[in-house]
């Protein structure tokens, strides 16, 4: 599992549902007493076992909540080596050595940074 910093401030953990609650049987047990699967949008137990969603948590129960994935847009092969060449990085370099064939992606975000002129968080500084 992961550790993150919780709405509360916390540090606490993120992870799927299964990773977190060892059996049904256990998770049925703390939606008797905290309603987790309502908390997390579900009917039923079953339906959120069954689903098996990112939550994050820590010792602070209200710090317990679905995670919505985030959806990356597909992009072609050389759409993604053009890309790691205008970043031009040492960390870029090793990932398209790795590189073999099929689809990469970018995030949505990556792609309105490119659009923005901006790289790594930081505005592109032209010489």
């Amino acid at each position: 599992m992961k550790t993150i910093r919780c709405k509360s401030g916390l540090r606490g953990w993120q992870g799927k549902l299964q990773e977190v609650y060892t059996s049904f049987e256990e998770f049925n047990g703390y939606c008797g007493i905290y309603s987790i699967h309502e908390r997390l949008g579900y009917k039923t137990p079953w339906s959120c076992w069954r689903f098996n969603p990112v939550v994050q948590g820590s010792v602070n129960p209200s710090d317990l909540r679905r995670v919505r994935s985030v959806k990356l847009k597909r992009y072609p092969r050389s759409v993604i080596v053009a890309y790691a060449r205008k970043m031009n990085t040492k960390a870029n370099a090793r990932k398209m050595a790795q590189v073999d064939s099929g689809h990469y992606t970018i995030s949505e975000q990556q792609r309105r940074d490119e659009k923005n002129g901006l790289y790594g968080g930081r505005e592109d500084v032209a010489n």
